[in-house]
């Protein structure tokens, strides 16, 4: 399936994760729509991104497919984040997550069942990797979650 994910990242995001979500996952056909508190330009480690407001991003009239939520600093600072990830959810759509974008997936309760263990965790809808050292590997296996 392709269509629209919306990537929702925060000050500090890391540069590899967010960069190798968004190419693979438009080089799969999809479009990504980058959001953040704010929006506007957003700085990573070492680079920055524009961003809509994820207000923004979720008042328009898009079936998005997936969310991936890559982190950053401020992460949990994003109000209504967990009910986002909740209607993500409850709608059977791909959830993915990066390092602190995992506490997201975690005050939604949704990631009840899934081991603590391994660095690359896919279970059904869900999709996470605690630390960004594979991003490449994340963001194929999420596109290959889309077929």
């Amino acid at each position: 399936m392709v269509g629209t994910i919306l990537l929702i990242l925060t000050e500090g995001y890391d540069d590899m994760a967010y960069l190798s979500s968004q190419v693979i996952l438009e080089e799969a056909g999809n479009d990504v729509i980058s959001a953040s508190p704010q929006g506007g330009a957003l700085k990573g480690e070492t680079s920055s991104v524009m961003t809509v407001t994820i207000e923004e991003a979720l008042s328009q009239e898009i079936n998005y497919i997936a969310l991936v939520i890559v982190g950053g600093s401020k992460l949990a600072t994003i109000p209504n984040l967990s009910t986002i990830v909740s209607q993500f959810n409850t709608d059977g759509k791909v959830i993915a997550a990066f390092d602190t974008g995992i506490s997201a997936l975690q005050s939604a309760g949704i990631t009840d069942g899934l081991s603590n263990d391994a660095q690359l965790i896919k279970s059904d809808n869900i999709l996470t990797m605690k630390t960004p050292q594979d991003c490449e590997s994340f963001a194929e296996t999420l596109a290959g979650m889309l077929v």
